[in-house]
């Protein structure tokens, strides 16, 4: 686990204004159970992704998996609000 870690410090630190450094790192840190630093690498792909959809929904899920209902909520209406079409709208 330190070595990932060790590892994605030095992969911020060279690319830090790649948006799928910080999608990737954002997943990673979530699927080893450390949202503190999923949600500042997510919050961080949002704002590089312009706010796309997919960055959305994963904050929503990271939120959910925070039990914070309010967030959650708001990520979602986020994420509605910039899907590309009708169809992902729908859902």
């Amino acid at each position: 686990k330190n070595r990932v870690y060790a590892s994605s410090q030095n992969y911020e630190a060279t690319y830090d204004n790649h948006q799928f450094i910080h999608q990737n790192l954002a997943n990673l840190y979530y699927q080893l159970g450390d949202f503190e630093n999923s949600l500042k690498q997510g919050r961080r792909w949002v704002v590089l992704s312009q706010g796309n959809y997919s960055s959305w929904l994963f904050l929503a899920n990271l939120y959910q998996a925070m039990d914070q209902p309010e967030l959650v909520v708001k990520a979602k209406a986020s994420a509605f609000k910039a899907a590309p079409s009708r169809e992902l709208r729908v859902k």
